[in-house]
């Protein structure tokens, strides 16, 4: 094996010792103590390198707050990973995003969290010649293939490819007050706990953008719905035939109708009282993150 390459194929088993170091370490991780947890996982990996240790050593890692080490192993490992997550690719930088073909027509779809998907994954399904179900649609299969960008003109020559965008800071309003405040998503997550590694599972808005990247290294969850849309998308706007915004999604609809001859209802799903709540303009706590987003706005901003 050259350059710490894993031989899968000779390796591909998981030792009962592995099995234990991956439950003791997992114990650990929910205990809060995410050092020992990463201790065992580092002495398993000495005696038996396998994905799903260096899977969840890379989750430690990215708790650690130790981001560029998580994405070296998970650049390496990915391509072997038959359902990697949303935000392990945004980690490795891959050129490599998630697509909803549309079983009839020549379209992918390319999603991105709290850019509308639910909306867009209802009309692919009466697009599919099934239900639009709602908020149900998040118990269906996600139903997403992993295409590689340098390959698409080659393998899709003919599809239209679509992409949903919304400001960033947007985003992050939509996330807490959708999922956090109304939704009770980071205390479930943890199996009910008030706090999980210092941090409030019911914190008020203020606290969640104070402490924004250290909710971000701590829950999974928080990571995945706040990446940057160029994480999931790319950063080269012309690879879309249409880019969308959530502003606008009666505009959507209508595209999506005349290129099929579909009659498709504008689909509102993840109606929330954050509707309710959201201030006038941004304030100075939301505003400071809007460095972190600069690659979204400098690549998608006009369709913000």
């Amino acid at each position: 094996m050259k350059n710490n390459q894993i031989d899968w194929a000779v390796r591909p088993v998981l030792s009962d010792s592995g099995k234990r170091a991956v439950t003791e370490a997992r114990e650990l991780l929910e205990a809060e103590d995410s050092g020992a947890a990463l201790a065992v996982v580092d002495a398993a990996l000495a005696q038996n390198t396998h994905i799903r240790l260096e899977r969840l050593k890379s989750r430690l890692l990215v708790l650690e707050g130790r981001d560029a080490e998580a994405g070296e192993i998970l650049s390496r490992i990915l391509p072997e990973v038959v359902a990697p997550g949303f935000w392990e690719l945004a980690l490795t930088g891959s050129a490599r995003s998630f697509v909803r073909k549309a079983k009839h027509y020549d379209l992918l779809y390319f999603p991105a969290p709290k850019c509308g998907s639910t909306s867009i994954r209802n009309m692919l399904n009466i697009l599919d010649g099934e239900a639009n179900v709602g908020e149900y649609i998040h118990d269906q299969p996600d139903r997403y293939e992993l295409i590689d960008h340098n390959q698409l003109d080659e393998e899709f020559p003919d599809h239209r490819k679509l992409v949903i965008v919304r400001d960033p800071i947007e985003r992050v309003r939509s996330y807490y007050f959708g999922n956090i405040e109304e939704r009770d998503q980071l205390k479930i997550d943890v199996g009910g706990k008030d706090s999980f590694y210092g941090l409030s599972t019911k914190p008020s808005y203020d606290e969640f953008l104070d402490r924004f990247m250290a909710y971000r290294r701590v829950f999974i969850t928080v990571r995945h719905h706040t990446e940057p849309a160029t994480s999931y998308a790319g950063s080269d706007a012309g690879l879309f035939d249409k880019i969308g915004s959530v502003r606008k999604l009666a505009e959507v609809t209508e595209y999506l109708s005349d290129l099929t001859g579909v009659s498709l209802p504008l689909v509102h799903d993840m109606q929330t009282k954050r509707s309710k709540t959201k201030p006038e303009g941004f304030s100075a706590a939301e505003q400071s993150l809007q460095k972190f987003y600069a690659r979204d706005y400098s690549v998608f901003g006009e369709w913000f």
